[in-house]
């Protein structure tokens, strides 16, 4: 599974991770699969630095790689796209 760590601020105001977005290679899975704030990652489309192109979330592969550049702000991050053989906690 390609998967990515969303980052953002907890109630202390430290980084803490709200959750995962991954592509089992047939569909998205979120963890929490209830969570709005990954379900608005997963909705928007994501620019490719460098270039006018965006990415649909229709594009796994690339949309996954792109976020990590696309949430590196000051409330909300991604990490890099990871693969694992196991759906991340």
């Amino acid at each position: 599974m390609l998967y990515v760590e969303i980052w953002g601020l907890d109630g202390n105001g430290d980084p803490a991770v709200s959750g995962t977005i991954g592509w089992d290679g047939r569909q998205y899975v979120l963890n929490p699969p209830d969570s709005v704030q990954l379900q608005n990652v997963l909705a928007s489309p994501v620019h490719v630095p460098g270039s006018p192109k965006t990415v649909l979330s229709s594009d796994p592969e690339e949309f996954l790689h792109c976020l990590e550049l696309q949430y590196h702000g000051s409330y909300m991050w991604a990490s890099p796209a990871k693969h694992t053989d196991a759906q991340p906690a």
